[in-house]
């Protein structure tokens, strides 16, 4: 078997397990008992925990920093990630995080560098980008129907990729 093809399985697999953890988190949160509130939240922490690790998020909930679990460590997973999401404004431990909507917030210096694509899944694109020589490869997930509005998403294309000056594996790959 080609390290390409190994490459391609284990991402695959990496794939699978977070997205079906994702799952399991989307029908095991309750229903928002008062308004849905949008926040920006940050990956805060990594904690071992029997099963793995657990990834730790920041956020503001009504005025008040708090940090909660929301989900499993992948190869790819930085602490300092930040992502779009929702809180309920009665229960703070009640959130949504939408992981397919990662963000820099606007004070934070970002550059733009073209990567390139080695893996597309369903519901993930593996990329890498090369900065100052180095390379750093990253995993994105994508909404649902991606492929239908982003047709020229394939392997081995090149996209622009915003990444964060202060850590390049920080980066989001950017579509329109």
């Amino acid at each position: 078997m080609k390290l390409e093809d190994k490459k391609g399985l284990i991402i695959s697999f990496i794939g699978f397990l977070v997205g079906g953890y994702l799952v399991y988190i989307s029908f095991r949160t309750k229903p928002f008992k008062g308004a849905a509130v949008d926040s920006v939240f940050t990956i805060s922490n990594f904690r071992s925990i029997r099963s793995g690790t657990s990834v730790y998020f920041r956020f503001n909930c009504n005025g008040k920093e708090v940090e909660e679990h929301g989900g499993s460590k992948d190869a790819f997973t930085i602490i300092g990630e930040k992502y779009h999401g929702v809180y309920d404004q009665q229960d703070c431990e009640n959130f949504r995080i939408d992981y397919n909507r990662p963000l820099f917030l606007p004070k934070e210096k970002t550059n733009i560098v073209l990567g390139r694509i080695l893996n597309v899944r369903e519901s993930t694109i593996f990329y890498e980008i090369r900065v100052e020589g180095t390379k750093y490869e990253k995993l994105q997930f994508m909404e649902e129907g991606y492929r239908e509005k982003y047709p020229e998403i394939d392997k081995g294309a090149d996209f622009p990729v915003e990444y964060w000056l202060r850590n390049p594996q920080r980066s989001i790959m950017r579509f329109n």
